[in-house]
């Protein structure tokens, strides 16, 4: 008899124990079902107010996409009003390719991660834009490439691979205003053209050229 209630107290503790293991196992498990975890904050595709300070020399990748020449304040609507506010902070401005630009020189003299802009223009009535940057050699083309792309795509536009035209870009998957943004392939110049885009001086150099396009 003694040995019975022995073998009953012995199995009664043990059935405690384990209530008590399994209440806290489904506390803990509620506990962290209720935690909410935190989504990291979507990058915002607002229009900034206003540039960076022309009297700066870096841009950053939200001046070349929102604000004409990557640099200008007021709304660019037309070739004029292009040709007044370059001449009006640059003193010149010019015929590349047909559309209103300058290359990049002693008055436009702006730079993106430390290299200088060497081209920029503007066709105003599809609001088209690009820029080109010249490199020395493939390499440092190759990795300036990864930056600008991977500085899109951080501020919330989605560049993949484009499997048609090449290089980066968002051509098929437009957002916000932003209809095709795209960073192309380095290319090497091989000759200069007579659309006064890539003159004598920059055969030779590798070109890799930023184009955005918006609806």
């Amino acid at each position: 008899m003694k040995h019975f209630l022995s073998s009953r107290v012995f199995a009664y503790l043990s059935m405690s124990v384990l209530l008590l293991f399994l209440s806290a196992s489904v506390a803990d498990a509620q506990t962290t079902k209720s935690k909410k975890v935190k989504a990291s904050p979507r990058p915002s595709l607002k229009r900034p107010v206003s540039p960076t300070p022309i009297t700066e020399q870096e841009r950053s990748v939200k001046d070349l996409l929102w604000f004409a020449y990557g640099c200008l304040t007021d709304a660019v609507n037309d070739s004029e009003a292009a040709k007044e506010q370059l001449t009006q902070y640059f003193n010149s401005w010019e015929n590349i390719n047909g559309y209103v630009g300058l290359h990049g020189g002693e008055a436009y003299n702006f730079t993106y991660r430390g290299v200088p802009i060497a081209i920029a223009y503007l066709d105003c009535p599809d609001k088209r834009q690009w820029y080109c940057f010249y490199f020395s050699n493939k390499a440092e083309a190759d990795k300036f490439c990864t930056l600008l792309s991977n500085d899109v795509k951080g501020v919330g536009i989605p560049l993949v691979r484009d499997r048609i035209y090449g290089g980066m870009s968002n051509r098929s998957r437009p957002v916000s205003v932003f209809k095709w943004v795209y960073v192309a392939a380095p290319e090497k110049i091989k000759e200069a053209d007579n659309s006064n885009i890539h003159g004598a001086g920059a055969v030779g150099m590798w070109v890799v050229e930023f184009g955005v396009y918006k609806r």
